[in-house]
């Protein structure tokens, strides 16, 4: 019992002061590199993108994936738009099925973010097999 306990504190299960597990990305720039194994199960140090959203987060906590998740769409958005069926395409439509794989689990407490992510996604070519793939791929694996 000891060693599961040890194993669950060293892994995924470990939280940060707050609820967010360890691991989960800071900012932006985190957050694309590691949606560059999209549309792959994509990790950021051994956590699933939607792990970042726990049901015990507080404001800060949502604060903080905001500012992370939130910039990174944008970035991807951006890009997306010059090149609609493109990675950041994909990346994006990614990122947002991840967020909402995570956030179904947290009684509300993350659609905004969800809100705004799918705003990001939306304003691209609604034809974007990329986007859909990836959406697809990130409420699956996300």
């Amino acid at each position: 019992m000891l060693a599961l306990c040890v194993a669950a504190a060293a892994g995924c299960g470990s939280s940060e002061e707050g609820g967010i597990p360890a691991g989960c990305p800071d900012d932006a720039a985190q957050v694309i590199a590691a949606l560059r194994e999209a549309p792959r199960p994509v990790r950021y140090h051994g956590v699933a993108l939607s792990h970042c959203l726990t049901q015990g987060s507080s404001g800060e906590d949502v604060q903080r994936l905001g500012v992370a998740y939130v910039p990174a769409a944008t970035a991807l958005a951006a890009e997306a738009r010059r090149k609609p069926h493109g990675p950041a395409a994909l990346r994006l439509g990614y990122l947002v099925g991840a967020t909402e794989r995570g956030a179904r689990s947290t009684g509300g407490l993350h659609t905004e973010l969800v809100r705004r992510l799918r705003q990001e996604l939306l304003n691209l070519d609604a034809g974007s097999a990329a986007a859909r793939r990836g959406e697809r791929a990130g409420r699956a694996s996300g």
